[in-house]
């Protein structure tokens, strides 16, 4: 009974719950292993830092699309779902996501300064928090020093 989730509980659990989009993915209708880039969200990533408890809530988009998952018991075990993770280190101010702090940086940087929307609308898997310089959980005119820095530097 203790290993039982019954409707009522997931209601319960997702009320409690602060669920963070990580992305939009197609079923190709191809069977086996399929691979996903989960945008990284900050609280996802400090949770799973923290060593926290995290769930992945999977939706269909639209109600004739969706994908099958086998428990974490299934009696073949090749054929259990699996979360990897890879970690990469992040580099400040890389604000195009291409693993570069370079001069293709800048018009993004800028853009996050000026128009925060438009940059995420552009970038969606490339966080803004990038151009966080302070580390004061906000974008603005007294990132750009640390950016010039950055940027300047070897």
């Amino acid at each position: 009974m203790g290993s039982e989730i019954t409707w009522q509980l997931l209601q319960s659990i997702l009320t409690t719950a602060a669920e963070s989009p990580l992305g939009v993915f197609l079923n190709t209708a191809a069977g086996g292993a399929q691979q996903f880039t989960l945008a990284l969200d900050t609280a996802f990533v400090a949770d799973l830092s923290a060593g926290g408890l995290v769930s992945l809530h999977v939706l269909p988009q639209t109600g004739a699309l969706g994908f099958t998952f086998h428990s974490r018991n299934f009696g073949e075990p090749s054929q259990r779902p699996q979360l990897l993770l890879t970690a990469a280190p992040r580099i400040r101010g890389d604000m195009n996501c291409d693993d570069q702090l370079d001069a293709a940086d800048v018009a993004p940087f800028v853009l996050s300064l000026v128009n925060p929307a438009a940059y995420e609308a552009m970038f969606v898997l490339c966080p803004i928090t990038r151009a966080d310089f302070m580390q004061d959980g906000s974008v603005d005119g007294r990132d750009i020093a640390g950016f010039i820095s950055a940027l300047l530097s070897p």
